[in-house]
């Protein structure tokens, strides 16, 4: 129980920790942003009115954007509010988190994670429960309790009511197809050989390592396309600024 708790704990770490770098990032992204459109473009407006420079569509554009957000940034502040407190009841209620968690399994990359990381602590609930003697319906049952995906919940729960009629776990686990391939062949072959508590504890152990390996994939690609998006973004600011100036200079030669 203190392997399985550790191990938990150490997965949970490992998922909070490769996430909080992409979030600062994308944090530090909105508040750079935000200062540009709120205190430095609307300097340059001021200046080219005063010029009576005629602005071109972009800059007009990004301008617009600027005052929206230097006028109505707590509007748009009290809606993110709003929108945190109306998802966080929606969570609460089963049957809509039960459409949100089925969505979520549909997204190609959240999906595939939320399935590895779900496989991971399905297995080490199972196999940590078996090998200290509770009988295969009583460890389903409670890791159907301990599932964090509500639709993955009920497809253990489903599958537990496959193992009451005689079927193997890895036949009850498959009916749903939501679990991945290499699990549900791992725990047949633990099945067949009369070590399906070992087997469920190696494929909790597999899929641990999977989870950190999709993390960093993830990582790898959100980083530089973070940095992307900024760059271009900011070239589009700059370039709202520069064109006005060049129309001025042209005009004044």
């Amino acid at each position: 129980l203190a392997d399985y708790l550790e191990r938990s704990r150490a997965l949970k770490s490992s998922v909070i920790n490769a996430l909080i770098y992409p979030a600062f990032l994308v944090g530090m992204v909105l508040v750079s942003l935000f200062v540009l459109l709120v205190v430095v473009v609307p300097q340059f407006e001021q200046m080219f009115a005063d010029m009576d420079v005629e602005l071109p569509l972009l800059t007009r554009i990004v301008v617009g954007v600027g005052s929206t957000l230097q006028h109505f940034w707590w509007l748009m502040l009290a809606g993110l509010v709003f929108f945190i407190a109306w998802f966080r009841r929606k969570l609460a209620d089963p049957d809509s988190r039960l459409a949100i968690d089925e969505r979520l399994l549909r997204m190609r990359i959240a999906g595939e994670l939320v399935r590895k990381l779900e496989t991971a602590r399905l297995s080490r609930t199972l196999g940590t429960l078996l090998k200290n003697g509770v009988p295969l319906l009583g460890a389903l049952h409670v890791a159907r309790n301990v599932m964090g995906n509500s639709f993955l919940g009920i497809a253990v729960e489903k599958a537990s009511e496959e193992v009451k009629t005689g079927s193997g776990l890895g036949f009850a686990l498959s009916q749903s197809k939501q679990f991945p391939k290499l699990a549900l062949q791992m725990i047949s072959v633990g099945e067949e050989s009369g070590e399906l508590d070992t087997m469920l504890l190696k494929v909790a152990d597999t899929f641990d390592v999977e989870v950190r390996n999709t993390l960093e994939r993830l990582l790898a690609a959100l980083v530089p396309a973070t940095t992307v998006v900024m760059t271009v973004v900011v070239a589009i600011i700059m370039m709202a600024i520069i064109l006005p100036i060049l129309k001025l200079t042209s005009s004044i030669q």
